[in-house]
């Protein structure tokens, strides 16, 4: 064995001994690997050198000096058993003092001056640390005894220390924190016209007054998350989520920045998870409390409010709900039945719209403010080719209108075959008579009947070769359908109804750091008597065609350029056109052109710059129309810890 096998202990005694200056052995090198803990052993009186000053770490060690030295650690390993304490974790205050090892016994003596603090410690011995401790005690425990070690008590003491040490690494993992931190900078611009960005939010200033530099009209947000999740036992655990600061107000109210400048604290999540065993059902999760929650696109999911900054707790489609949701295998078939009521709570006072911002309006009148108490279940079934068969129900109440309700009934399939992935859902929204079944449609010309056009359903081929990805589908969602989805988005429209027709994406990756992507839709009315309607992404409102259109045509194309392992640069260009039925009118033309730059600093740090021209042209098919241009400039860092 090497003398340097010696420092096999070093862990150990360094985290139960005193921090202080020690002996210098002449064949030690201060940038030795080794150097801090030769030097805290020889404080420690562990190793003591050789009368000439030397170390002489290239020696081989007999067996009884290292039980010589493993016998001197011992008074350390007492001592701490001793005082109930497993071992500090890092350096403390220097004291001045005697030089060696506190004994085990003996009165406590004076406190000497405060020294300056000292150098960082190494972490306090854990588990696996005093497993090897008791194994070297196994090993000499001949060699121990000669020396007049009670090798049976020191065991018991080892054992002590290691009950100690589980009992705090146990606790440590039993409660974790984490969180976010992100400051976000805007600036706007009016260049001609009312100019709204791509989330619906009309730019500051007039077209006269502010001469189109975006740094103006700068206004500064604050996002602070404090996540907590406990472990209050091998079946239950508990999560939640605090967030702070004036970005909330601003993304989720649809107001300007320069009047949404107020700070909130909200509980954003508060939830509990248990798994339990249930007569029947047999093992069952359920998560109970204030949790995100979504279904599919067509059906339940959450439309991000603002396009120029990312927070996961917007981004994700997560809806913010208060009630319970079981998961549970029936079978081969993977279910959850959920019962909840929407989190209404304003983030910006008495006024604007709740925290839960919904995704839809369920009536002509401009829509509810939550979605009510709903209830409904989704199953999730295995298919050939390793696909996968999803069925939905939900049942949602509308607050908005007395007694109003509707059921949403839906069915999703994902597969693939022979390479090919394919991809579909079908879905139908069924209101009951108070919402006036059905909400826009006429009754059929010359008869009091009406169509229900209450169903949406779309079906996708996606293709891979090599770098190369290719999709192709058809979409069809008619004039009533309503769901609080998030299901279709051409620029400033979300979810659009009514239209019909083809939609595909493209993929190319011409090196490992450069790449294309880009989406097409060829829109038409489903139904020429009604109009197409949509969404703005802020409001959520209703929104009607002001014109008949005769066609959609949407393109997005964006270059990605990894420049660096750390820096990227993306360009992007979006532009939606509708074109009116009444010849010789112009075509009313949205564009998005945005130039983004990011840099990592570390895994939980990082920057993201973007600058978008924004424009409009055309004669008005839509109440936001006309000509108008204007430009966003956004920065946030972000530090996730």
């Amino acid at each position: 064995m090497k003398k340097t096998a010696l420092l096999i202990l070093a862990a150990l005694v360094l985290a139960i001994s005193l921090p202080a200056s020690a002996q210098q052995f002449a064949d030690v090198p201060t940038d030795h690997w080794a150097y801090a803990a030769v030097q805290q052993l020889a404080q420690a009186g562990i190793i003591q050198g050789y009368p000439d000053g030397t170390f002489d770490g290239k020696r081989a060690l007999t067996r009884y000096e290292f039980a010589d030295a493993l016998s001197r650690a011992i008074p350390a390993i007492q001592a701490a058993v001793k005082a109930g304490l497993p071992a500090p974790t890092a350096g403390t205050t220097g004291k001045t003092g005697p030089a060696g090892l506190r004994g085990p016994q003996g009165p406590r003596g004076s406190q000497g001056p405060a020294g300056p603090r000292g150098v960082q410690g190494p972490a306090g011995p854990g588990a696996r640390e005093l497993a090897t401790m008791q194994s070297l005690v196994n090993q000499f425990r001949t060699e121990l005894k000669g020396l007049g070690v009670n090798v049976a008590g020191l065991k018991k003491d080892i054992a002590a220390l290691q009950q100690r040490v589980a009992a705090v690494e146990a606790e440590q993992a039993r409660v974790k924190f984490n969180g976010e931190v992100t400051f976000i900078g805007r600036g706007e611009g009016n260049f001609e016209g009312t100019p709204f960005d791509r989330d619906g939010r009309a730019l500051i200033g007039a077209g006269t007054a502010n001469p189109g530099n975006v740094f103006q009209n700068v206004t500064g947000f604050t996002d602070f998350q404090l996540g907590v999740k406990g472990k209050v036992s091998d079946t239950l655990s508990a999560t939640a989520l605090i967030d702070a600061g004036n970005y909330l107000p601003f993304a989720l109210n649809g107001v300007s920045a320069s009047t949404a400048n107020v700070d909130r604290f909200t509980l954003w999540n508060a939830y509990a998870d248990a798994a339990l065993n249930l007569p029947l059902v047999g093992k069952t999760g359920l998560t109970v409390g204030r949790f995100p929650f979504q279904l599919t696109p067509y059906t339940m999911k959450f439309i991000d409010p603002d396009s120029y900054a990312y927070l996961p707790i917007l981004d994700n489609g997560d809806f913010v709900i208060d009630g319970m949701n079981a998961q549970m295998n029936i079978g081969s078939v993977a279910f959850n039945a959920f019962a909840a009521k929407s989190t209404v709570g304003n983030v910006n006072g008495a006024t604007g719209l709740p925290l839960i911002n919904p995704s839809l309006a369920l009536n002509t009148a401009g829509g509810f403010e939550d979605l009510g108490t709903f209830f409904g279940g989704r199953a999730i079934i295995g298919t050939p080719w390793g696909g996968n068969l999803g069925l939905t129900y939900l049942n949602t109440q509308v607050p908005a209108v007395t007694n109003a309700q509707t059921q949403i009934y839906g069915a999703d399939l994902n597969l693939t075959v022979a390479g090919i992935g394919v991809t579909g859902e079908w879905d139908k929204s069924d209101p009951n008579a108070a919402l006036n079944d059905p909400l826009i449609v006429a009754p059929i010309a010359g008869t009091a009947s009406y169509a229900e056009q209450n169903t949406a359903w779309n079906g996708k081929l996606a293709y891979q070769t090599g770098k190369l990805g290719l999709g192709a589908g058809y979409t069809v969602v008619e004039t009533n359908y309503t769901a609080p989805g998030s299901w279709n988005r051409m620029g400033s429209r979300v979810n659009p109804t009514n239209i019909k027709g083809i939609v595909g994406n493209v993929t190319y990756a011409f090196t490992p750091g450069l790449s294309f992507v880009g989406d097409v839709q060829f829109l038409q009315p489903n139904n020429t008597a009604s109009p197409i309607t949509y969404r703005t992404p802020v409001s959520k409102g209703l929104v009607t065609s002001t014109g008949a259109i005769d066609k959609i045509n949407y393109w997005k194309a964006g270059l990605k350029y990894a420049l660096t392992s750390s820096d990227n640069v993306d360009l992007g260009y979006e532009q939606t056109e509708l074109t009116p039925t009444v010849a010789g009118t112009a075509n009313e033309v949205e564009r998005f052109v945005t130039l983004g730059v990011g840099h990592t600093f570390s895994p939980g740090a990082s920057l993201k710059v973007l600058y978008q021209i924004v424009e409009t042209t055309g004669t008005g098919l839509t109440p936001t129309g006309g000509d108008s241009r204007g430009a966003v400039a956004a920065a946030q860092i972000q530090f996730k810890y």
